[in-house]
């Protein structure tokens, strides 16, 4: 008994020494003084490379470890509160590459070796991914960050651009996971919070299209209060840290602190069949994505993992009385440009794939590419014995 007594006694401080440490680096302030920084060297032996790092910024592997590893991303190393190096292997698939990095520049690291960058940028949001491309190793560094710019926040961007460029190959120990299953076709939509086939629906103040008289902050995009926008999502209350799951499977193509607040999860989802009510704002009639909004933002699911349907990709943040689930269905996985800021275009929040969760006052969200999730679940549900493709598709 007390040997039992002493083993989850040990199990729960290395829970919560795990918890410190993430804690401890995502509320890293930067010294003013930087001259002291020491730049720390990294090493993957399983994974075939190197880099340096600041000494200030610590490295914390969140996957380390974990029993079930992620589908296609064994490791995610996290300097700081914005940098963080994800491992995806096997490699991304060249359409998914082309996808997502066609509007690329080119980014040279110190070796010689030349990678891939995209820039999604304004006044107040900075999304940056530089993709480093090696035989069945993809290494995505990324650096997201909101707010008004700050000597710390430059600071460490800078240090995102130096990582990358110190970054070197070597032969790796042993890089291949086990062989990863295609799960990139959706085979029908689940609700994203038990039970599965859906359960308390969203009060009406705060489901898909409705204005909320409740809210009486102003929006610093649109220049309105947000009791006169379009809600993009459906809210489900829920406690908090209440598990969510994909409402398909998918890739997941953006995790982070958007400051939403909390995380944000994207997950692109390949349609088995073709789509027979195309959207002029969709780039693709097989393609639609699924977004989760207010997740903690220490465990959501990793970006470039593949998720399947039911798959836990994240827990609900603690807001209090306000923790709920914001869940989004749209045609549209990058909405940079798609919905600027009448109040301040400088200012264009959808510059991240996050989005902002509100349309422009007088526009309908439907407009902008979003669908009723409610509606799109429930004529896309799973597919029952017997079924055939014929139709399966068909929105009622």
């Amino acid at each position: 008994m007390v040997q039992r007594m002493i083993v989850i006694l040990s199990k729960k401080i290395q829970k919560w020494m795990s918890v410190y440490l993430a804690a401890s680096i995502l509320l890293t302030v930067r010294p003013v003084n930087a001259s002291s920084i020491v730049w720390f060297p990294y090493r993957s032996e399983r994974f075939g490379f190197s880099l340096r790092y600041p000494s200030d910024l610590g490295a914390w592997d969140r996957l380390e470890g974990l029993k079930s590893p992620w589908n296609g991303v064994p490791s995610e190393i996290w300097f700081g509160p914005h940098i963080r190096l994800t491992v995806r292997t096997p490699a991304l698939p060249t359409n998914v590459v082309e996808r997502w990095w066609k509007e690329s520049q080119l980014f040279r690291l110190n070796n010689g070796y030349t990678a891939r960058q995209v820039t999604r940028e304004d006044r107040l949001i900075v999304n940056e991914w530089i993709l480093i491309q090696r035989d069945g190793i993809d290494l995505i560094l990324s650096f997201n960050y909101n707010g008004y710019p700050t000597a710390d926040s430059q600071r460490q961007r800078s240090d995102y651009h130096e990582i990358a460029r110190t970054i070197e190959f070597f032969p790796p120990v042993d890089p291949y996971p086990p062989a990863m299953q295609d799960i990139t076709a959706a085979d029908g939509f689940d609700f994203p919070v038990n039970p599965p086939e859906g359960g308390e629906p969203s009060p009406s103040y705060a489901s898909f299209s409705a204005v909320n008289p409740y809210l009486l902050k102003q929006s610093t995009c649109y220049g309105a209060l947000y009791s006169t926008l379009q809600h993009t999502a459906e809210d489900y209350f829920r406690q908090p840290g209440t598990p969510v799951y994909a409402a398909a499977s998918g890739l997941v193509i953006f995790a982070t602190d958007a400051a939403f607040p909390g995380a944000v999860v994207v997950i692109e989802h390949q349609l088995d069949h073709a789509q027979v009510l195309p959207s002029p704002l969709a780039s693709r009639d097989d393609m639609i994505y699924s977004a989760y909004g207010h997740l903690d933002v220490l465990n959501p699911a990793p970006a470039w993992s593949m998720v399947k349907r039911g798959q836990h990709i994240g827990t609900i943040l603690d807001q209090g009385a306000n923790s709920h689930l914001h869940f989004e269905i749209r045609w549209l996985g990058d909405l940079t440009g798609r919905i600027p800021c009448t109040a301040n275009p400088a200012n264009n929040q959808s510059s991240t794939w996050a989005g902002p969760g509100y349309a422009p006052p007088g526009i309908s969200a439907e407009s902008l590419g979003y669908l009723p999730a409610s509606r799109w679940i429930n004529t896309h549900r799973p597919h029952p014995a017997g079924w055939s493709p014929r139709s399966r598709w068909l929105m009622k």
